[in-house]
C-alpha cells in the first residue's frame, strides 16, 4: 500500500443560510466530490518509509539517519542521530536514505561541523 498526497487547487460555490451551514456541506463532502469540482488536481505518490533507517560510518563515528521525509519539491530530508544508542539528536540531514554515502557523509560531515 503507498501513500498520496493530493493538492487541489478550487472556488466552490454552496447554497447555504449560512457560514456555518457552508462550512459544515463542504465538510461533509467526500473527497472524490470535492476532486470532481477542484480546477487543479496534483496527485503524487509520497513512500511511507517511516519504519527505515541508515546506519553509515562516518569520522565522527556510526551515525543513523532515519524519519526520510520528501517536501513538495521533491528535496530528501532525514533526522541525524549519534551517540551509543543513536538517541542524541544532531539535527536534519538534505539527504535521502538511498543516496550515495558520498553525499550522506558530505552533509553530516556539514551539519557535525557547523
Amino acid at each position: 500500500m503507498a501513500i498520496f498526497k493530493i493538492t487541489y487547487e478550487m472556488t466552490m460555490e454552496l447554497m447555504a443560510n449560512s457560514e456555518q451551514e457552508a462550512l459544515e456541506t463542504f465538510d461533509s463532502m467526500t473527497s472524490a466530490e470535492i476532486g470532481e469540482k477542484a480546477d487543479k488536481v496534483y496527485v503524487k505518490r509520497v513512500e511511507n518509509i517511516s519504519e527505515k533507517h541508515r546506519i553509515i560510518d562516518t569520522s565522527f563515528g556510526e551515525c543513523l539517519l532515519k524519519n526520510e521525509i520528501v517536501d513538495e519539491d521533491g528535496y530528501h530530508w532525514c533526522d541525524l542521530y549519534i551517540g551509543d544508542n543513536y538517541d542524541d539528536y544532531v539535527g536534519t540531514c538534505d539527504c535521502g536514505l538511498n543516496d550515495d554515502d558520498e553525499v550522506i557523509l558530505e552533509q553530516i560531515d556539514e551539519l557535525l561541523n557547523y
